[in-house]
């Protein structure tokens, strides 16, 4: 049985990744304005989205994005999800993993909510 990995939230991350790489000493030199990379950027991810390349994303301030169906998926991931040309095994498999996903980030936007403060070895958390 071919057994292929698919992480759906791929394209999520090499945007990041992308959009992470901006700026430095090449954008000083080439004379554009400091915000010029940023926007052909957010150009260039609306025409993937627009194209069906990357999902069209929720950019509600809340990260965990909405899920009207509550089975733990992002709409705008689990529409996605379900446009690609893969298997069913495969759909659940990739569905199964965005799960895990979604539940680590509200588990972080959960602990960044939190108020805490480091200051040397002292960390104060809530009471």
């Amino acid at each position: 049985m071919n057994m292929r990995y698919f992480n759906p939230l791929l394209p999520l991350a090499l945007a990041a990744w992308v959009s992470a790489c901006g700026g430095g000493a090449a954008s000083k030199e080439s004379g554009a304005p400091p915000g010029a990379a940023a926007v052909a950027l957010a150009e260039q991810i609306k025409a993937l989205e627009a194209s069906g390349q990357l999902p069209k994303l929720d950019r509600s301030p809340d990260i965990r994005g909405s899920d009207n169906d509550n089975n733990g998926i992002r709409d705008d991931i689990d529409a996605w999800l379900a446009a690609q040309p893969i298997s069913d095994e495969e759909k659940r498999g990739a569905q199964q993993m965005a799960r895990v996903n979604a539940s680590a980030i509200a588990f972080l936007a959960d602990q960044m909510d939190r108020p805490f403060l480091c200051q040397q070895r002292h960390v104060l958390l809530p009471s």
